[in-house]
C-alpha cells in the first residue's frame, strides 16, 4: 500500500477517535440548550457510519496484535456512540456493515462464524449494558418496540410534505432547488402545515422554519426531482462497481472501507436520516482517486 493511502486511512481512523473522545469534551464548552446526546446525534452520528468501515476493517488487516485489539477497541466505542446518541438509524448500519465486512475478510467460513458469533455476543453486551445504565438508549429501544410513535413523527411529516413537493410536473423532475433555504421557502410558498411535527425555531430571526429531517432519498426527489435521483443512484451503482473490480485485485482498508461505508451509509442509514450530497461528491473523489492508482500500477 503507498504512503498517501496509508495517510488516508490513519487520518481516518484517527479523526473516528477525535469524535468519540474529544467531541464530547469539547462540546461541554458551547453554551446550547440540546442535552450532549442530541448535539452528537445532529452534528456527528452520521460520521461514525461512515468511519467505522475502515476502523473495523482494520481489525483483519492490521498484522500487529496490539494495533487489532486497539481498532477493536476503537470499533466497540463506536457502536457504543451511537447507542448513546440515540441514533437508531446509524445503530442498524453499523451493525450491516460489521457483517459484510465480516462476509468480506473472513479467511474461511469457519472463521466467518467464529467471527460473527463473537462479534454478536459483544454487540449484545454493549447494547444490555447501555440499556440499564443511559437513559436515552432505553427510552429509543422502548421506542421501537412498544410505542406507537416508532418514526419519531416522520411519517406524518412525509404525508403533510410530499404531496405538496410533487404537485407539479417540473418540481417532480427537476425539484425545487438543493439546500434547506429552497426546501424552507417552497413550504411557506404552498402554506404547508405546521402542526405536524418537523418544525425548528431560528433564535436569530425569531422565526420558525420547516426542519429539513425527511430521508436522504425524498429529499433528493424534493431538490433536484426524479432526475437528480436517476442520476445519483446511476453515479452510485458506477462507483460500487468500480470498487468491486479493485476489491477483487487486492483487498484493503481504503478499498473495503469505501465499499462498505457506501452501502451502509447511502443505502441504511439514508434510509432514516437526511444529509446533504456533499459526503456523496466526496465518496465519488476518493473512489476516482482509488481507481486511478489502481490501474496506474
Amino acid at each position: 500500500m503507498s504512503k498517501s493511502n496509508k495517510t488516508i486511512i490513519y487520518a481516518l481512523i484517527a479523526t473516528l477517535a477525535f469524535t468519540i473522545f474529544i467531541i464530547p469534551i469539547l462540546k461541554q464548552f458551547k453554551n446550547s440548550q440540546l442535552p450532549l446526546y442530541l448535539q452528537l446525534r445532529y452534528g456527528f452520528a452520521h460520521y461514525m457510519t461512515l468511519l467505522f468501515p475502515f476502523t473495523f476493517s482494520a481489525v483483519f488487516l492490521f498484522k500487529k496484535i496490539l494495533l487489532k485489539l486497539l481498532m477493536l477497541t476503537l470499533s466497540a466505542c463506536a457502536f457504543l456512540f451511537l447507542l448513546y446518541t440515540g441514533s437508531r438509524g446509524g445503530a442498524l448500519a453499523v451493525v450491516i456493515e460489521a457483517f459484510m465486512i465480516l462476509c468480506l475478510l473472513s479467511a474461511n467460513y469457519k472463521k466467518f462464524l467464529i467471527n460473527i458469533i463473537s462479534l454478536g455476543v459483544l454487540a449484545v453486551a454493549i447494547v444490555f449494558t447501555s440499556y440499564h445504565y443511559i437513559p436515552q438508549v432505553k427510552n429509543k429501544i422502548n421506542q421501537s418496540l412498544y410505542s406507537e410513535n416508532l418514526t419519531s413523527n416522520r411519517d406524518k411529516i412525509i404525508e403533510t410534505r410530499y404531496p405538496i413537493f410533487t404537485q407539479s410536473l417540473a418540481s417532480q423532475l427537476a425539484g425545487v432547488g438543493y439546500g434547506s433555504v429552497a426546501y424552507n421557502q417552497f413550504l411557506l410558498d404552498n402554506k404547508a402545515p405546521t402542526n405536524q411535527g418537523g418544525m425548528g425555531y431560528s433564535r436569530k430571526s425569531g422565526e420558525s422554519f420547516y426542519n429539513n429531517d425527511e430521508p436522504f432519498f425524498l429529499n433528493i426527489i424534493y431538490n433536484i426531482g426524479f432526475i437528480g435521483l436517476v442520476l445519483f443512484l446511476s453515479a452510485f451503482f458506477i462507483n460500487m462497481k468500480d470498487l468491486l473490480k479493485d476489491i477483487r485485485r487486492g483487498k484493503n482498508i481504503l478499498n473495503v472501507g469505501i465499499f462498505v461505508s457506501s452501502i451502509g451509509y447511502f443505502l441504511v442509514y439514508c434510509l432514516f436520516e437526511f444529509i446533504f450530497l456533499d459526503i456523496f461528491i466526496l465518496y465519488n473523489i476518493l473512489t476516482a482517486i482509488l481507481v486511478k492508482k489502481c490501474l496506474s500500477n
